[in-house]
Order: structure tokens, then sequence, then C-alpha cells
């Protein structure tokens, strides 16, 4: 077994809806560190957003509060304001909720909620708690409430902290406030809290907390009384003397405070921050006492005036947050029980240069932050720090999409994984393993899931041994993950994601390899990556940098993990120890061999220091990279303050290449299309329009020539039974370049189409096999298929019920003979066996059968061609086609857009141009009203005038073209018909059915498109098996639309009753006649090069798949049917990888 992998820096797409900025929000965690998101949304609801893997999207909402209209008599509900707290201990949540019903405002509590997935599936219960502290204001308006959850300071349980603001005098243009502290449960439950000072709603800031040995927790509370600063922290209530108020501690505020937060720690008591004029202070839990003064622990302006404030601690460190009067949000950190100190805390980097609100957690599992945050009013963001590289990532939430044209555009590393055996044919539905060296989201074939270092993901490849793994991105930095098999643990994948772009980078080593780029736009159209007005100095100074980075970059770990001191040394063709650049006058200039300044640096992570790098870009004058102790520094000077940052993983490379390229104008969205991959639509709208052309008149020429097809196939039964008299010594004469092959050295010989494993070039059958069962179609039967179908089968299906024994005999042989046997016989031993199978008896037979066949087709495909314009909605694709093309996506056109995509690509990288350019002859192709017309545009009259005639470009292309449409429709067609098959076995007929089928049938066109391609060459004096290759392909395409026409009725309906049993076995009847052209044509000496030897096993896999039709229709056991499945598929990817090398080959020869 072996795992292959191709990444890509890539734009991809999400059926999905982005999460708009609620109004108010807090985040918690659940069990396994998985985000849960309070809001109270622009409706007025309160929500719970829960981040879930294993789902589409990986977020899901839950309203909270909607539900209790019921509980006030179908009033309508005003969510106002919440709170949350979370125990440290069982992590169970707490919910505090102000609403107003019918103008007056009720308080709900929700204690003790059981941080599952099947808890907040159920919802939460709340309990009201009305107002009982004696007359109440009319009408009670909350203005605030605050809930925290302690540990109790005596004996086990836990402590509830809840404190509630209202208004004293509603309508009061003052707005002063009285305080209660609630305790569920007691009478009354509204106790009040007196206040030290008269404070108006809006003026305070609170915070509840616990001091060191106080026996009750109590309420932090700043505000501006007369102009003076007054902190006050009050005990819940007189512990010695509860009749009596309590005494605030009044803390002494440093001169020009602004607002404070409090983090509760491993020991139940609480820091308070404090954020001042000139910067950050403590309150230590232990310094809390009344004219207590704090510790001031950061200095300077970015934590200084902050707007908002948030602390936390866990049992590593404390993280404070603050958002500064201009929008700023930065953090510090130090170790846990170290608040006090100012040297612990690390310096103060801006992440976001602008945000209005935000939240944040520290994850429990790595400690490490994790933060939500409002940028401007209509873009809420994740922001998670990488615990390994402290890399921050970022990513939207994601909600289930609710209409066909929710989508949602990002840019990602995209990976497209292969499980195969030793030969290089897939492994279908194979158990991996897949961890990251970092925490990290993804989508594993469109499925959210959380990677970790040490609990490993398993999931499985699809139908196709395929697995794809999305990372969405917003540099050039990526997470590395490891993809192992779970049965055979020692087959490992070490995926980097970045591999593809850093090879590119390794290619520039002077200005003049930078200079040389050329990239390619949305449109089409070219410019050089490096702008006109960038100097050449310029560019070579950033060139020199570029090639250093990138042998740095060559001695780090490749896993994405972090390099230690003494895991390296100066390497051979290391680096210079000491390098930089300087950016004085607006210029680049590189400088090597000099001692850099380090006296007094300051130490900043690499992932801070390169997120605060996006908004101080302009300010930095210089760098230097240093070497010490085998890890590289980089020592940035901005505002004359020098920075040090390690060097020692590949995303800090990755970044700081960035960096230095867009100092010379190239910015992320150019290095997307220089290191990664941009899909010029253009060129596969002309690529789809000229496959949908010739799809629709193949259709309609195989339709036409029902009339005679009769005919036609009597004679093709003659040829056929005249070959089969005079093959008793066939297998002797099998040519030796094919005899002794069997399938897997076939496969594993074939060369692949370049990039024909990309991710790019499987895009669309990546969005095809996630979105198709949710789609819907406008399709409805044809004419043919709604009349007195019964009475017009009757004669296929006498002929059936004639033949059945000996069809059933022939399939058990052909199953048990070479299906089963396929990768231990080589061809002249499966010649062997359907020489023995395929009998002047049996053909006999077959031939009653097709004819009959034929004799009702004509019947019903009446007005099918109609059908194949009707609108289908997939998520993703359609949206997709009507930007790229203006028009709405039809069935054929489904089938056609996902073909087109691999076919433009690999062609463009064998010929580097777009396979049908923008030019007469492709509009030709385009608006050809019939075969004949293509044939002619494709095939010069010279070329037609014999066989053997020097083949044209066209012929070329249309190889190739018909090579890549089998593999891509083998795709499809392995993961559509099995499940369209099963749906309507096993009456599970929903409107994804209809969906599925129809994709299924208009698959098989360009699956069998290499038969297609080859008739569009018009030649003379065709032999024999290729006349009946063509009347086979032309019956099995009228009989696909039939399949087509008759899923779209009813389960019950006539035309299915009698069709649906039918058709597997002309299918089978059709697809073991086709062996015998197959070999036919196999053995011709015209057919003796590599080329021949791929046609002759594409074509028997192709019709193996097929014979095993009526076991795929048929068989309700699931083992034996799955059994099927995977062979049929394996059949069918052989089929098509064999097709597109042959393709491949037919273009570069």
């Amino acid at each position: 077994m072996k795992i292959s992998f191709d990444s890509e820096l890539m734009e991809n797409h999400k059926a999905a809806v982005v999460m708009a900025p609620d109004q108010a929000f807090e985040v918690l965690q659940s069990q396994d560190g998985d985000a849960l998101f309070f809001s109270i949304g622009t409706d007025d609801v309160c929500y719970l957003t829960r981040e879930v893997t294993e789902t589409p999207t990986g977020w899901n909402r839950i309203d909270l509060s909607s539900g209790l209209s019921a509980r006030n008599g179908g009033a309508p509900v005003t969510a106002k304001a919440f709170a949350v707290t979370q125990n440290a201990q069982t992590l169970a949540i707490d919910l505090a909720l102000a609403v107003t019903v019918s103008g007056a405002d009720v308080l709900y509590l929700s204690l003790g909620n059981a941080n599952t997935d099947a808890a907040w599936a159920d919802g939460v219960t709340w309990t009201a708690v009305p107002f009982d502290a004696g007359t109440a204001p009319d009408p009670l308006t909350i203005a605030d409430v605050s809930i925290m959850n302690l540990p109790a300071t005596e004996g086990p349980g836990t402590v509830e902290d809840i404190f509630v603001d209202v208004l004293r005098r509603p309508g009061d243009s003052l707005e002063l406030l009285d305080r209660y502290y609630i305790t569920p449960g007691d009478s009354p439950q509204w106790n009040p809290h007196e206040l030290a000072a008269d404070f108006a709603a809006n003026s305070v800031v609170n915070c509840l907390g616990q001091r060191e040995n106080d026996p009750i927790p109590g309420i932090y509370t700043f505000g501006m009384i007369s102009s003076e600063p007054q902190l006050l922290f009050t005990p819940q209530y007189n512990y010695f003397a509860p009749e009596n108020a309590p005494d605030p501690a009044r803390l002494t505020p440093p001169a020009g405070t602004s607002t404070i937060a409090a983090a509760l720690n491993g020991s139940g008591v609480t820091n308070l921050f404090v954020s001042a004029a000139d910067g950050l202070y403590v309150f230590t839990p232990d310094n809390q006492h009344d004219k207590a003064t704090p510790v001031q622990i950061v200095t300077g302006s970015l934590l200084a005036g902050a707007d908002t404030l948030a602390a936390a601690t866990d049992a590593e460190g404390t993280a404070v947050w603050a958002l500064g009067p201009q929008g700023a949000l930065c953090y510090v950190r130090c170790a846990a029980g170290s608040e006090a100190d100012p040297a612990a805390w690390s310096a103060p980097v801006p992440l976001l240069p602008s945000a209005e609100r935000f939240a944040f957690f520290l994850n429990l599992g790595a400690g490490n932050n994790v933060l939500f945050a409002d940028l401007d009013g209509q873009d809420l963001v994740q922001l998670t720090q990488d615990p390994v590289t402290t890399d921050w990532l970022q990513r939207s939430i994601l909600l289930p999409a609710t209409d066909p044209d929710d989508v949602i555009t990002y840019n990602t590393f995209t990976t497209h994984v292969t499980v195969t055996d030793d030969d290089g044919l897939a492994a279908p539905y194979t158990n991996v393993a897949v961890t990251a060296t970092s925490p990290v989201s993804v989508y594993l074939d469109d499925v959210y899931h959380l990677l970790s270092p040490t609990v490993p993901v398993n999931t499985a490849t699809d139908a196709t041994g395929v697995l794809t793994v999305v990372q969405e991105t917003q540099s050039l930095a990526a997470v590395c993950f490891r993809v192992v098999l779970t049965g055979t643990p020692a087959v490992v994948a070490d995926v980097n994601p970045m591999s593809n772009a850093i090879a590119t980078l390794n290619g520039v080593q002077t200005g003049d390899d930078l200079r040389a780029v050329v990239v390619t736009n949305a449109d089409g159209s070219q410019a050089p990556l490096v702008p006109s007005g960038v100097s050449t100095a310029d560019s070579d100074s950033a060139a020199k940098a570029l090639a250093q980075f990138m042998t740095i970059n060559s001695g780090l770990p490749q896993d994405g993990s972090r390099q230690q001191p003494d895991d390296s040394a100066t390497r051979e063709g290391a680096a210079p120890r000491v390098w930089g650049l300087s950016f004085t006058g607006g210029g680049l200039t590189y400088h090597e061999g000099y001692e850099a300044r380090v006296g007094g640096a300051i130490a900043a992570a690499m992932g801070d220091f390169f997120s605060w790098l996006e908004d101080c870009f302009d300010d930095v004058t210089s760098f230097v990279v240093q070497e010490a102790e085998g890890i590289y520094h980089l020592f940035a000077t901005i505002a004359g303050e020098v920075y040090d940052v390690l060097l020692d993983c590949v995303a800090a490379v990755a970044h700081a290449v960035e960096f230095v390229l867009k100092k010379i104008e190239v910015f992320f969205e150019d290095l997307i299309k220089w290191l990664g991959f941009l899909f010029v639509w253009s060129d596969i709208v002309r690529t789809h329009n000229v496959l949908k052309n010739i799809f629709t008149q193949y259709v309609a020429k195989s339709i036409d020539g029902l009339s005679d097809a009769r005919t036609q196939l009597q004679h093709a039964f003659t040829d056929v039974q005249r070959y089969v008299d005079a093959w008793a010594d066939l297998p002797g004469n099998v040519p030796p370049s094919l005899s002794g092959t069997t399938r897997g050295s076939v496969v594993a010989s074939s060369p692949p189409v370049p990039g024909q494993n990309s991710p790019q070039s499987n895009w669309g059958l990546h969005q095809l096999k996630s979105n198709a069962s949710n789609g819907t179609t406008t399709a409805q039967p044809n004419q043919g298929v709604t009349g007195d179908v019964p009475a017009t089968l009757q004669p296929l299906v006498d002929a059936l019920s004639r033949e059945e024994e000996i069809f059933q005999q022939a399939l058990a042989s052909f199953k048990s003979n070479i299906i089963d046997k396929i990768d231990q016989i080589s061809y002249s031993q499966i010649v062997t066996e359907v020489i023995a199978i395929i009998t002047d008896a049996f053909l006999e037979s077959v031939e009653n059968v097709l004819l009959a066949a034929v004799d009702v087709l004509a019947d019903l495909v009446d007005g099918v061609m109609d059908i194949l314009e009707a609108t289908i909605e997939i998520p993703v694709l359609s949206w997709l086609y009507k930007e790229v093309s203006g028009n709405d996506l039809s069935l054929l056109d489904a089938a056609c857009l996902v073909a087109a995509i691999p076919v433009t690509i690999g062609y463009k990288l064998i010929a580097d141009e777009a396979p049908f350019p923008d030019d007469a002859t492709t509009t030709a192709l385009i608006d050809a009203p019939d075969f004949a017309t293509i044939q002619r545009i494709c095939t010069p009259a010279d070329v037609r005038a014999a066989r053997g005639a020097a083949k044209d470009s066209t012929s070329d292309i249309l190889a190739l073209t018909g090579g890549v449409c089998a593999m891509a429709g083998a795709v499809a067609v392995s993961v559509l018909q099995p499940l369209a098959t099963k749906a309507r076995q096993f009456k599970v007929v929903t409107q994804a059915f209809p969906v599925l089928n129809s994709l299924a049938c208009v698959s098989y066109w360009v699956y069998v498109a290499p038969d297609v391609m080859g008739q569009i060459q018009d030649l003379k004096d065709q032999k024999w098996w290729a006349i009946t290759n063509q009347a086979l392909t032309d019956l099995m395409i009228v009989k696909s639309l039939v399949d087509l026409g008759v899923g779209l009725t009813a389960q019950d309906s006539g035309a299915s009753k009698v069709w649906s049993p039918a058709s597997p076995w002309v299918d089978f009847a059709e697809n073991i006649m086709w062996e015998v052209p197959t070999i036919g044509a196999s053995v011709d000496a015209e057919n003796q090069n590599t080329i021949g030897v791929l046609n002759g096993w594409a074509g028997t896999c192709f019709d193996g798949s097929g014979v095993l039709s009526p076991l795929l229709a048929d068989d309700e056991e699931p083992v034996t049917w799955g059994a099927a499945v995977a062979a049929a598929t394996l059949f069918n990817l052989a089929y098509g990888s064999m097709s597109c090398a042959a393709g491949s080959l037919a273009a570069k020869s």
C-alpha cells in the first residue's frame, strides 16, 4: 500500500454562510476544547453557536431564548443582556439572561448545564427568577447582569456569584443604579446590595472575583463619581453580620484608569487587572484590601487607556487582552503565579490594528489563546494561536447554508491524498488516521475536523481512494500533518502543504530569476510578478534574501515543528551567519557579513510579530538574520526598537518570505498566482462548451440512428460471430507486449497526465462528491417513459426471461474466473476465459436481448433531449457556474464542467496553452449543429481519406480530452451510481435520488468519452472491431438516456417497475459482448504499442465493471453488495487511469 499526495495554495469554495457579528458575545469551551460562542443576535435572540466536529461547516447555532415566549403567554421575548460562566473543575456552564417581555425585564437562570454535545442538542432549561425584594421598579429595567462560578472556600462544591444592576427609577434621565445579588432557590432570591456611591447606568465596569482569605466572593466596580475614579471590591454580603451591608474595599486606581478585568486562578482567587494612562497594573489576590495600590506590570501606550480589558488564567499562564481607544487589539502573557513580576510579562504586541469587540479563552488542552473578534461590525473572525509555533491561524465561523447560493470563497492549502495498492490502483474506503504537528481545523472530504498532535482523527478514503484535506489560510504558512494507514501503520505520509510553494521559491537565486516570473490572472491575461516600477537593485536584494531564507528553511524540521538549538549546527552550504536587508530611502539593500547589534532586543513570539507586521509594515527600517547555537534569529528594527524573532520553523520562514516580497509590491494575491494555483475560468468554460456540444450532438446522432440500429447491430453480431469462430488459437497470438501483463502491472506503468492527482484538477469532482446529495433538479420524465411502458417493454422482458438461466451462468463464470482473479491472471488468461464463456450459443442469447432492447428504446427516448437542459441546483457548483458563465447549471453542464477542469489543466501542463483557445475553430465546435459537422471540423479531408494518415493537433487534443474525461467520468460514476442504485433498491427515495441518478447517467457519457472522441476522427475503411464498438457505444448512450428518464418517474410507476430490473441485465449483455471487439482491437497489428496495451486493458476493465451491473442492482446483502461495488469501482478507476495515460501518450506522440 502507498500514500501519495499533492498540495496546492488555491482558492476554494464551500456551501455555507459566514456568521456576522452579533450585538454582544462571550466565549467558553467544551470538554474537548471546542469553542462555545454565546451571543445576542441582531434579531434580539440569545444564541449558542457551537463548534462541532464531523459536521459540514463545523458550527451550528442553537436558539436559547425564543422558547421563553411560550412561558409568557406567547408574548414576544427580546434578549437584552446575558452572562456566562464555567465551573473550573467540571466545565459545567451557568447562564444568566435578562429578557424584555411586554415592556418589563425578567431574569432567567440556567445553572449546571452539562457541557456535552447531547446536552446542548436538547437546549437549556431556564428558571425564572422573579423580582422579590420588595416593590419592583415599574417597569423592572435590568441594566447589567454578571455571573461567576467559583470553588467553595470551605469543603467541596461551588459558589454562585450573581449580581444584577437595575435602574432605580426607570425613565429618570440620571439612570441611577440599584444592585442586587441573587441567591437561586432561596427566599428571597433578589437581595439588595448597597452601592457605595451613586453610579449611573453605562458608567461603570463590573467584574466578579474572590479575594484571598475571604469566605465569600464579591464584585469589583469601577466608575466615576464627580469626575473622580472609584474602584471598589464589595463582598456579596456581610459574612459576619448578614443583616448589615458589606464593607467595600476602596482600591486605589492608578492615574487615568479606564477599565478593569479579573482572572480566576487555580487557587480559586482572582487577580484584578487595571488599564491606566501609562500601562497595565495588577492587584494580586493578597493585595485587594482597603486603599491597596496596584503593581505596574506593563508600561507603554499599547495597553494604556483601554476601552475593554479581558483576562484569563490556566495552569500554565495568564493572558490579558486589551482593546485600545483607537481599536487596536493587543495582548500580553506571563507564567501562572508571576502576575506581579513585570519581568515575567511578554512584550505587548498589537495583534489586530482595528477591532470593535472581542472575547477569548485559553484552550484547556494546549493552553493557547483562542480569540474571537468583531473587526468592523461586519466581519467576525476566530484567531487561534498555534501552541507549537506561536503562529496565528485565522478563519471565519461558517454556518450551514440555507440557500443554494450560500457559498463562501476562501484561500486554502488543499491537499489531494491518494491511497493505492503497490501497483498504483486506488484503495477505496481505506481507514486512515490523521494527526497534525499543531492543533488545526481542517475539512476532511468536506467534513469539519480538529487535528491534533496526539489524538488521531480516524477517517477513510472515499470510493475512489481519495481523501481531500482543506486548510484555510491567509498566508504562505500552513500546519503540517501526517496520514497513516490504520491497518498498516508503517505506511505513512508526512504532508507539508507548503512543499510546492517552497519548491518554486527554491528556483529563485537571482534577481533575474525573480524578474522572469510571469503570472496568469483569473481572466487569462499575464503580467510580470514584480511590478515594472520596482528597481533592478530592489528585486536583486529581495532575491538574495529569498535565497537565504530558503537555505535556512532547508535545515528546519519539514514537519512544521520547531528546531531546537542542539538539533543542528552550522551546515555546509548554510546561510551566512549574518545577513540582512535595510529599507532606507524607499529601497532595499542587501547586506552580508557584519555582526548585528542585538543588545537590548525585545524577544517577540514569531506569530505575534508577523501578525503585528501586517499593520506596521512600513515602519520596519531594517532586519538582520543572525545564527546563534544553530538557530537563526531575525532582528527587526521598528520605530527605533529591535525585536528578536526566532526563525526556527518553516512557518516563520514562510512569513519572512512574504514580508520581503511585499516590500517589492508582490502581495498575497500575487503569491497565489505564482506559488499556488488560480483557475482561469474562461478557458475552462470554453472546454466545457466544446464538450457539451460534442456530447449533445453525439447523443442526438445516436437517437437518430435508432432506425438503422437493428441492422447495424445484426451486422456487428455477424462480424463478432465470424471473429469468435476463428479465435481458438487467439491466446497464443496475443502480442508479447500484452500477453503477460496484468491489470496491476499496466496500472503501475501508466504515466499519469500532468496534474491528474492535483487538488485543482480534482476540484470539480470534490465538489460533486461533497454536494450532489444535497442537489435538486427541475427535470421531469420525458414523454417516452410516461405512457404504457410495460406494454412497450414486454418484448425485452420476454427476451430476458428466456435467456435468464444462460445469463446467470455466464455472470457467475465471468465473476469467478475473471473478475475475482483479475489481479492474478494475465491478459492471455483473460482471453482464454472469455473464449470459454462467449460461445456461439451465448452470443445468440446476447443478440436476442440486445435486438429486443433496440426495438423498445426508440419509443422510450421520445422527448428525452429536453431533460438535458433541465436546471440542477448543486451547492457550490451551480453558484460557481452561474458566476463564470452567466448561465444556470443543467444536468449536462454539471458533467461537462467537472470534466472540463482536469482536461483544461492537464492540457495546459502538456502544451502550455488551453486545449480549446478562443478562436474560430473552437467557436465552430461549440456552434456545430450536428455530429457530422464536428467530424468535418476536426478531421480534414486528407485525414479522412485513409487510415493511418498523419494526425493533426486537433486529434491530439481530442485524444487527451477523451482520456481525461474517462478518468473524471470513472470517478463520478463510481460515486454516484452506487448511491442512486441503493437508494432506489431500498426505497430510500428522497429529492436526492433524481439528482444522483440523473448525474450518474450523464456522467456515463463522460465515462465513455474515449469512444465518442474516437469517432470524431471520421476515417474510412474502419475495421470490424471499430464498427462494432461504435454500434455498442451508440446503443449504450441511448440506453443511459432511458435510465435517466425512468429515474425521474415515481418509484411505483409502470416504467420503473419494469425497466429498473431489466436495465442492469441489458448492461451485462452489452458489456460482455463488448469484450470481443476490445480483444480484437488489442491484438490488431496497428495497436502493437504502449497505447494499444493501455487501451486493451482499459476496455477490459470497462467491460468488467458493466458485467457487474446485475449484482450492483439486485444484491441486497450489504457485504456482498459492498464487495461488488468495490470491484466495479476498481474496474472503473483502472479504466479511467489507463485511458488517461493512453490519451496523454497520444497527445504527446
